[in-house]
């Protein structure tokens, strides 16, 4: 961590039970948003929610599935649950999560944290401009395998940021 006030980003490990609930990666998104003008927080609540928004970024992108979407390769990961927090509520500092289940053979290939922040990014921003202090990041962990060794040589690439 840095005491530079400018994102960083925290990684929390949590083990997987006995393999009848899929691993979860949950990221917590930390800052402000700002509504664009023509969005209401009735509107983003009617039409489309966090969910929906990532959700269908994640399907665009080839990296989820739903329904009767069928990729001809299995799907980095399937939908939990995201919402964006209202402003009233966000005395932590958080302003959305999202939470996605990830296939237990993760330890063939990286976990995708990197597009699962995209997609985050990519739905926060259309409803608003963020102004992100922090992301918090919880990957599920098994005894074989180092699915998330990637993560840990890769954190260089949030080394520059804006001060």
């Amino acid at each position: 961590m840095t005491t530079r006030p400018n994102p960083y980003l925290s990684f929390g490990w949590h083990a997987v039970g006995d393999g009848l609930v899929s691993p979860t990666i949950f990221v917590g998104v930390y800052g402000s948003l700002q509504l664009h003008s023509w969005i209401t927080a009735e509107t983003v609540e009617l039409e489309e929610d966090a969910y929906s928004l990532f959700m269908s970024r994640s399907i665009s992108m080839g990296w989820s599935t739903a329904g009767g979407n069928d990729l001809t390769k299995e799907p980095l990961w399937g939908m939990n649950e995201a919402e964006i927090d209202r402003p009233t509520d966000n005395l932590n500092g958080r302003i959305a999560w999202f939470q996605v289940g990830v296939s237990d053979r993760f330890d063939a290939r990286p976990l995708p944290v990197l597009p699962i922040l995209a997609c985050a990014d990519d739905a926060l921003n259309r409803v608003g401009e963020v102004h992100l202090d922090a992301l918090q990041v919880f990957l599920p962990m098994h005894d074989d395998g180092d699915a998330a060794g990637h993560l840990v040589s890769g954190l260089n690439w949030f080394a520059i940021c804006d001060p």
